[in-house]
């Protein structure tokens, strides 16, 4: 089995699941603007620098969530 979430607009989504598909769906995204900067700085900065002295509570914090 296999799903696919395939996004057209930044605002529709298409599911496929088991041969399956949908039209497009309205779609809003669950992250907000400081969520998707913390992701930004966890796999740009914290990915690239994690044996430094880097922030490490806050990746671990990032992940949690």
């Amino acid at each position: 089995m296999e799903l696919n979430l395939r996004f057209p607009e930044n605002n529709q989504v298409i599911v496929t699941f088991d041969g399956q598909e949908t039209e497009r769906l309205d779609f809003a995204s669950p992250l907000s603007a400081a969520d998707r900067e913390e992701i930004r700085w966890y796999l740009e900065t914290y990915a690239a620098h994690y044996t430094t002295d880097v922030d490490d509570k806050r990746a671990e914090g990032i992940a949690k969530n």
